[in-house]
């Protein structure tokens, strides 16, 4: 499918502590809760060891909410019933089958069951660290004006262990926040060279911001000694949010058939209310679990078509957008006939796929907004059904 920007990595050496105590402390952060919220589809296997990690961290969920858009939901919701809720009573668990199998709405279906003050929205195939949630939620507490819109988890490059989890096991004990953080693997030459061409070609990111022009706003001091970055968006595996943020700005269900780029909307409409950050020391793997897959040329058409709808709804600028955005797919279907290449695809799916949502470009750029969301979603179930 489209290319994905690289996962966040630590940028911390083997042994290094990024949370210590400040040396005076004037006031004492407020305790906030947090909840996680899962949204998934036919990965069973991965969801139950997400699940068991998120409940076994050292700073325990208030909530662990599940939007299960399996024909095989009940299954998997009995199972954690039987083996992860009487492991984990101070959890509050809540499984419920997706009242729309799509994964923004399946998202804001679970925002509006969560109560915690901070939600992460990471994925099903997402493996929480022992001390991941506690390091997010230092950063969270010590923000006493509320400046952080949100925070991204970074990359371990390596699954946690595996944990207990049978009935009334509990959690196995862990290191805590100031325990050393795993290396992170350098990324491969092919990889590297990649990333490179897509900066060159200035199309690191498939969804150019909405406001290119708005000033970046610095860490917050409070928060400054907590081993955090600036993050210009947060990946969908990674990502969490104050939920004040979220019920204000959902996830856009216009996405429906491929909701690529659902996760950098969401993050350049949370930043107009916010610093965004990445918690360097808060480690998770993404392990990309295997899922159903749509074709090269599909997924090319959807994400390219994506990018372009998504700016039309919710650029600060839309005419700004309408003369940007095309010049910049044109650079995209260089680079995706590149990679068709690289791979011997010889059809050039990818490069045909952005080229068709060129062709569609002004048609979009042209529409209200009513008219756009009515006619995107009806056109993304025909093309997907189309193979």
């Amino acid at each position: 499918g489209a290319a994905e920007p690289a996962p966040p990595t630590s940028h911390l050496q083997p042994g290094a502590a990024t949370l210590r105590e400040p040396f005076l402390m004037t006031r004492t952060p407020p305790r906030l809760s947090w909840s996680l919220v899962i949204s998934t589809y036919d990965r069973e296997r991965i969801l139950r060891r997400c699940l068991a990690l998120a409940a076994a961290q050292t700073r325990p969920p208030r909530e662990i909410i599940v939007v299960d858009a399996s024909p095989g939901w009940a299954a998997t919701r009995d199972w954690v019933v039987a083996t992860l809720a009487p492991a984990h009573p101070h959890v509050d668990w809540r499984y419920e089958p997706a009242v729309r199998r799509s994964l923004p709405a399946q998202r804001n279906q679970g925002i509006a069951m969560a109560t915690a003050d901070v939600l992460l929205m990471i994925d099903d195939d997402s493996l929480m660290y022992p001390d991941c949630a506690e390091r997010i939620m230092a950063i969270y507490e010590a923000d006493t004006e509320g400046a952080i819109a949100g925070i991204m988890a970074t990359e371990a490059g390596q699954p946690p262990p595996e944990l207990p989890v049978e009935p009334g096991g509990g959690s196995p004990p862990s290191a805590g926040a100031g325990a050393p953080v795993p290396a992170v693997p350098p990324l491969g030459p092919l990889r590297r060279l990649k990333d490179d061409l897509l900066v060159r070609f200035g199309v690191r990111d498939f969804l150019p911001p909405y406001d290119p022009d708005a000033a970046t706003e610095t860490i917050p001091a409070a928060v400054r000694h907590l081993g955090v970055a600036p993050a210009a968006r947060l990946m969908g595996a990674y990502m969490t949010y104050r939920r004040r943020v979220l019920v204000r700005h959902r996830f856009d269900e216009v996405l429906d058939a491929y909701a690529y780029l659902e996760d950098a909307d969401v993050s350049y409409r949370a930043s107009r209310d916010g610093v965004l950050l990445q918690a360097t020391g808060a480690l998770l793997c993404h392990t990309r679990d295997a899922g159903g897959r749509l074709s090269k040329y599909t997924t090319a058409v959807l994400g390219a078509l994506n990018a372009v709808v998504l700016h039309r709804l919710h650029s600060g600028d839309v005419g700004r957008s309408r003369a940007e955005m095309r010049p910049f797919l044109r650079k995209r279907m260089v680079v995706e006939a590149l990679r068709d290449v690289h791979k011997r695809r010889w059809s050039l799916p990818q490069a045909r796929g952005v080229w068709h949502a060129l062709r569609l470009y002004d048609r979009v750029f042209a529409m209200r907004e009513d008219e756009l969301r009515g006619w995107y979603a009806g056109y993304q179930r025909q093309l997907v059904a189309r193979g």
